[in-house]
């Protein structure tokens, strides 16, 4: 059973991404080219020029260094404007004479810039200096990088073209914060240059790909702004004319800036992990609902619906309960006095995803939210109970494989343990910037605000270790550091359930042992439930090794001989024994009896003391009835102990009829085989240790034909297929072997008894 992408968070998730690239953009490209004089005017694409102005730089003016790499900028720009590489052939990046001016252009700018920041370092200038001539270099080639990452096309040496400017913008930047540090210590009182070094960082956290430092920055960075806004531009005024002026009104002339700072908040790498680890679980829980009703009996059909409706609300569940173990979500979905506000919650949200809620309308067949909970619901009270036993053997308590999921879906949830630390400490809760609360759901919020806000919640944290030496934080940051890796979460989840699966070992009981195999098959397969976010291989492998191992001979033969020496399997087979030596015995006394009267003998069922064709087919009916009652009997009890429903006349009649078939059949089939035998191999031969060995092997072997076929054509009758699983062939084989070995040692008890095969 799989949930499927549908019903992941990718929806939402790669729109929000999507949101935070574009937002990305529009902060690169700040004061970009379609606005900058210098790129739309410019004179052609004129390598001389161009030149003309290197030469001149290279003699010592710096000015003409930036006009060069104005010109350099105009040149790639103008070439990737003119490619005809549009569409599919953008995609294919077809090289033409443009493009190839652009990609010429673009290998050569890193070595213009290092040109350009050489010069500053010889020239005798100050921080301040340095700082302002960087910060105009840096200015050009965020516009560049910008510009190329709207227009170029895919491949063709590109993407490493595009990589090595990122890398050369964040040297500049890198450079620009040194300057800062120095100007800092020479003046510590000097806050001209606060807002260029809060854009420094914000734009060095860009290069890095740490959106949650980005968007922190460009908050400071507009709270900076508004409390100290730019003067307006004034030629009579000097001041009016710095650079740190003119980054100030051309920063807050872009349009939209806290739409930009809200398309920048995208879920934390903690968010994601959990998004992951509740829709894997989510999906085995319906899987362990499937598993459950297959042995409670249940139409297969009614059950795989309400387990995906199920799976489906779970999944619903967890986008609108963002960073809740699922076992909160389970206790809200059974809280039936919440039934009408969080039908109304899922209605909104299902309003908004279209893929959810495509998904949520293929397994309710259209019915309303408000159903899709109720039954959801009725699942999940049949598959456990979270409280005080209501379902008794049937909770989540004693199905250690769903009890086992649900411990490893909470250990690998950052949020929760973080909401769980703050829980009683009030006081750091407040130094991390939050009101502190007793409310878990609240708690949560506030550790998702913190992942979030993961570089800031850092540095507040040092400052409390800090005024508090005394105060243990280890536990804190662990969680901290734990929730950076999305796949790392997921990964611990795997790896944690996986580790109580193993433990199950030959305890399990066939329900546990169905549901660990289809886990294992599960969380086999390579998907990515969250968009980038997958199970990683050490994690997988192991779950594919224990399918394997679950699906090969020696597990299945364990598992044959656990349930061959079981109390119902031991005592069907002497119940069948008995009944079927009950029964030869009752034909040879009725014969007798028969015979002292003058009547006719049965001589179809008995002649001269032996058992005839239709005698040994009546032993063998015998004997499968005697069979089939035992074993459903003492089942039936093992079943009531388990909690799992049963029917003593249907598992006696399925039973009945197995055995009939199959030792009805194969009494005189035995007894052919043993005559054909015994008139081909004569005298001591026949009586000889290899002679009864292959008369035993070919009785044994007819035997299995029959219950083959037996349970073949019960199991067309009941599930429509002939497929028989190896585990079930080798019980069939072994409970034979065991059969004959018993027979003949009850047989050998009374001389009044005939072998079973004469």
């Amino acid at each position: 059973m799989a949930i499927g992408r549908e019903l992941s968070h990718e929806e939402g998730a790669e729109s929000r991404i999507d949101r935070a690239l574009e937002a990305e953009r529009r902060l690169m490209s700040l004061g970009d080219f379609r606005r900058n004089p210098a790129l739309i005017s410019g004179h052609g694409d004129s390598p001389d020029r161009l030149q003309s102005l290197l030469a001149e730089a290279r003699a010592g003016n710096r000015i003409r260094f930036l006009e060069a790499m104005r010109e350099s900028s105009a040149i790639i720009l103008r070439s990737l404007a003119r490619s005809p590489v549009t569409g599919v052939l953008r995609g294919l990046a077809l090289p033409n004479a443009s493009v190839s001016s652009a990609l010429t252009g673009l290998r050569r700018y890193p070595n213009l810039v290092e040109e350009y920041v050489e010069h500053i370092q010889s020239e005798n200038y100050s921080s301040e200096q340095r700082l302002t001539y960087l910060f105009a270099a840096a200015r050009e080639l965020r516009l560049l990088v910008a510009g190329v990452a709207e227009k170029a096309p895919q491949g063709a040496g590109f993407s490493e073209a595009q990589a090595d400017l990122r890398l050369s913008l964040l040297s500049l930047y890198g450079r620009m914060r040194a300057q800062l540090r120095r100007i800092g210590e020479d003046n510590p009182e000097d806050r001209r240059f606060a807002g260029i070094s809060l854009q420094v960082e914000m734009y060095r956290s860009l290069l890095s790909g740490n959106r949650e430092s980005a968007r922190l920055e460009l908050q400071e960075l507009l709270r900076h702004y508004r409390e100290n806004p730019p003067p307006s531009e004034d030629e009579g005024d000097p001041e009016s004319l710095r650079f740190y002026h003119r980054a100030a009104r051309e920063f807050m002339a872009e349009a939209g800036l806290a739409e930009l700072e809200r398309r920048l908040d995208v879920p934390s790498s903690a968010e994601q992990g959990v998004d992951a680890v509740n829709l894997w679980t989510a999906e085995l829980l319906g899987i362990a609902g499937i598993v459950n009703d297959r042995f409670h009996e249940r139409d297969p059909a009614v059950s795989q619906r309400r387990n995906g409706v199920l799976a489906t609300v779970l999944c619903a569940m967890s986008a609108l309960r963002a960073g809740y173990p699922l076992t909160a979500i389970l206790e809200e979905l059974l809280d039936v006095s919440k039934g009408r506000g969080l039908s109304e919650a899922l209605s909104a949200l299902l309003a908004e995803r279209s893929g959810m809620a495509r998904a949520a309308e293929a397994v309710g067949g259209g019915r309303g939210v408000g159903a899709l909970l109720e039954e959801a619901r009725d699942a999940l009270s049949d598959l456990a109970d979270l409280g005080e036993g209501r379902h008794g053997s049937l909770g989540f308590y004693s199905f250690p494989a769903v009890r086992s999921l649900l411990d490893a879906n909470k250990s690998a949830n950052p949020i929760d343990h973080l909401a769980g630390l703050l829980y009683h400490r009030r006081e750091l809760t407040a130094a991390l910037g939050h009101v502190h609360t007793r409310d878990l759901g609240r708690l949560r919020a506030i550790a998702i605000r913190l992942f979030r806000d993961s570089y800031r919640t850092f540095q507040k944290l040092q400052v409390y270790a800090a005024e508090h030496p005394e105060e243990s934080l280890g536990s804190v940051q662990r969680v901290l550091e734990d929730g950076a890796g999305a796949e790392t979460g997921l990964s611990r989840f795997a790896d944690e359930f996986r580790e109580a699966l193993s433990r199950f070992g030959s305890e399990e009981t066939d329900l546990q042992a169905a549901a660990r195999l289809l886990f294992a098959h599960h969380l086999a397969q390579e998907r990515e439930l969250v968009p980038g976010v997958r199970l990683r291989e050490g994690s997988r492998v192991p779950f594919v090794n224990m399918a394997e191992h679950m699906e090969g001979l020696e597990f299945g033969l364990r598992r044959a001989l656990k349930h061959l020496t079981s109390i119902s399997s031991l005592t069907g087979m002497l119940s069948g024994a008995l009944a079927g030596e009950l029964a030869a015995y009752a034909m040879f006394r009725r014969v007798e009896a028969m015979q002292a009267l003058g009547r006719p003998a049965l001589r179809a069922l008995v002649k001269e003391g032996r058992l005839r064709g239709w005698g040994q087919t009546m032993r063998g009916l015998g004997s499968g009835l005697g069979m089939a009652l035992g074993n459903s009997i003492v089942r039936g009890r093992e079943r009531d102990a388990e909690g799992l429903p049963h029917s003593l006349v249907g598992d006696f009649g399925r039973q009945a009829l197995w055995g009939a078939v199959t030792f009805g059949t194969m009494a005189p089939l035995a007894q052919r085989w043993g005559r054909w035998l015994s008139r081909r191999v004569q005298g001591e031969a026949g009586r000889s240790f290899s002679v009864g060995a292959i008369r035993e092997g070919g009785i044994w072997f007819l035997g299995a034909g029959a219950a083959m076929g037996s349970d073949a054509l019960l199991r067309r009758w009941r599930t429509g297929s002939l497929q028989i699983r190896r585990e079930d062939a080798a019980e069939t084989l072994l409970t034979l072997l065991a059969w004959r070995l018993g027979l003949r040692g009850l047989r050998s008890l009374s001389a009044n008894f005939r072998p079973f095969g004469s």
